[in-house]
């Protein structure tokens, strides 16, 4: 898996080096983004963590373009018990989508199984809302909405929650599928972790063997590794037998971690190194 990881950076080379000449600094789940993605800057201090998908089926411009008609407020109003199907099919008119039969036959689910109920709204929540309004958030039942209505992953998510099933953006679309399924298909991403990464001094024991003129100083990944892998899905990661994998390179003096994991957790990966770089 780390020989795979390795190779697409390689082919991602010409990619991280635009990256690096650019003067812009956002990313695939920032709003208003640039279209010319591929063109962002390299991470600064204090801002996003510029990253990229390494997908040959799917550019960087087609993701961010799924990502953000996710990212939309939900126009469905779906109702329990509609099929899954149904509502894959109306899915279908905001972005294209793949409803993985054959992923859901194997662990027995059929296409036309009913969806949850999903997310709570203020339409479904009024009469409560009147005879509580004096209890505190969270000694009330409904769902914390903004503007009334959830995005559309997150309306879409919470129907397949009671399913066991997720969402995965992969090769231009978005792919219905299970949690297993997904965690067999894993996306790999880069991330320029450049701000994040310190420079530490080999060991004492080992300077006598080292090479004139070779710094003495390594890049410090796995402190930045361990709490990605402990903070998020931890058990998905190759080191507690699961599929996932994290490797860091540097190129050109930048640093970077190829990461294979499910698109749920790039995302919540994503969000975390921001937080980290801010």
């Amino acid at each position: 898996m780390r020989f795979i990881a390795v190779s697409f950076l390689l082919l991602m080379s010409a990619s991280l080096l635009s990256a690096q000449t650019s003067g812009k600094s956002h990313h695939w789940l920032s709003p208003g983004v640039s279209d010319e993605i591929s063109r962002s800057a390299v991470t600064k201090s204090g801002g996003p963590v510029v990253s990229f998908p390494c997908d040959p089926l799917m550019t960087a411009k087609q993701e961010r373009a799924l990502a953000v008609a996710l990212m939309k407020e939900s126009p469905f109003h779906w109702v329990p018990g509609m099929s899954l199907s149904n509502m894959a099919a109306e899915l279908s008119e905001q972005v294209p989508v793949l409803l993985d039969r054959r992923a859901l036959e194997e662990i027995g689910i059929d296409p036309d199984s009913p969806i949850g109920a999903g997310v709570m709204t203020h339409q479904h929540a009024d009469s409560q809302s009147r005879r509580g309004e004096r209890e505190r958030w969270w000694q009330r039942d409904e769902a914390a909405v903004i503007d009334g209505r959830p995005s559309l992953v997150v309306d879409v998510l919470s129907r397949l929650k009671d399913l066991y099933l997720t969402l995965m953006i992969v090769r231009g679309q978005v792919v219905i599928t299970t949690v297993e399924a997904a965690e067999d298909d894993l996306a790999t991403r880069i991330y320029d972790v450049t701000p994040l990464i310190s420079m530490r001094a080999h060991a004492s024991w080992g300077a006598s063997h080292a090479t004139h003129g070779v710094s003495e100083a390594y890049a410090d990944f796995d402190s930045l590794i361990n709490i990605l892998e402990t903070s998020v899905a931890p058990d998905t990661w190759e080191a507690l037998g699961g599929n996932s994998t994290t490797v860091g390179v540097t190129i050109r003096d930048r640093h970077w971690i190829v990461v294979s994991t499910t698109t749920m957790t790039h995302w919540k990966i994503q969000r975390l190194l921001d937080r980290l770089n801010q």
